[in-house]
């Protein structure tokens, strides 16, 4: 199934199935200590916003937080969460390519990704992607623990 497919009923069976690891999410928000000096932050594959909801809750000092999907469900899903957790002012929730982002170079002081990794066509090409779009000096917190693809295939690609 291509990723941009990933809706209904897909995207609420995800859904209901994270709403269980909200504990988790807050752990690993903690996890990604981004500092105080930071103003903006991207996350990578964000499905139904969940995370980006969560550093806003954590990094009060986050003024924008973009969540990224493929997935034009998933993106629906989050802009609703959105709007739910009153963060429309700070979050918001785009429909894009991780292989192809519409940012400048530097843009983000913080890049996140949590379990979109092994979904990535091209894992070089999505770590340089988050890579360019971060700002020097800035934060990038990857976490995937999936399949694919390998740390040796990453490396090979980058």
């Amino acid at each position: 199934m291509d990723p941009k497919e990933f809706h209904w009923p897909f995207s609420c069976i995800y859904s209901s199935l994270t709403r269980f690891m909200g504990p988790g999410y807050r752990d690993l928000a903690s996890r990604m200590a981004i500092p105080d000096s930071a103003r903006n932050a991207l996350d990578l594959g964000g499905g139904d916003g969940r995370l980006a909801i969560t550093l806003a809750e954590m990094y009060p000092w986050l003024q924008q937080i973009v969540t990224s999907d493929i997935s034009e469900g998933m993106t629906r899903r989050a802009c609703r969460r959105i709007v739910q957790a009153e963060f429309t002012s700070r979050v918001s929730a785009a429909c894009q390519d991780m292989h192809d982002l519409p940012y400048s170079e530097g843009q983000f002081d913080a890049v996140v990704s949590f379990g979109a990794l092994h979904h990535a066509k091209q894992p070089g090409v999505f770590l340089r992607e988050a890579y360019r779009v971060l700002s020097p000096g800035g934060r990038f917190c990857l976490i995937d623990g999936y399949g694919r693809p390998t740390f040796g295939a990453i490396h090979q690609a980058v």
